[in-house]
């Protein structure tokens, strides 16, 4: 795909787009009397995890490990408002059906304060209307479970690549 991620080859990271691959490289720059070391190793996207099924939650942590990635996690809606500098994160997984606040009112409030992250719904419901009021909203997209961990992870490399939603 012309314009999309280039996806890094090596056996370990097969199905990780090279954005996400860190880089143990130091560099060193030499000045008068003075040799500094920097760090340029990049850091993996936080992806935030919202749901209140802790066995989702615990899944798709282990999922986004795997790949690479840096999950935070959250049990609710109200959790993710609570977080100072949501701008760190760089796309959000939401549920659609949770007690108190749900995924569509999280939607609404994000999208009353921009920039926030990307969202993309996991949903165990196909509900059209849903669907297209979480699209409408902004959503990157809208996953029904159980879904296939590719075409999560695709998705989350398309809302990283995106960036936050304005």
């Amino acid at each position: 795909m012309v314009g999309g991620p280039t996806w890094d080859q090596s056996p370990i990271s097969r199905r990780r787009p090279s954005a996400y691959t860190a880089s143990n490289d130091l560099a060193v720059q030499k000045s008068p009397g003075v040799v500094h070391v920097v760090n340029t190793m990049t850091t993996s996207p936080i992806i935030g995890v919202v749901d209140d099924d802790r066995s989702i939650r615990t899944a798709l942590d282990r999922l986004l490990r795997s790949d690479g990635l840096t999950p935070e996690v959250f049990c609710s809606a109200e959790a993710v408002l609570t977080r100072e500098r949501l701008e760190e994160i760089s796309c959000l997984l939401v549920d659609l059906q949770m007690p108190g606040m749900n995924g569509l009112d999280l939607q609404d409030r994000l999208n009353a304060a921009p920039p926030h992250p990307p969202i993309i719904f996991i949903s165990a419901r196909d509900d059209p209307q849903v669907r297209k009021q979480a699209m409408q909203g902004g959503a990157v997209d809208f996953l029904f479970k159980p879904f296939h961990d590719q075409e999560l992870l695709d998705a989350i490399a398309a809302a990283v690549a995106q960036g936050p939603a304005t």
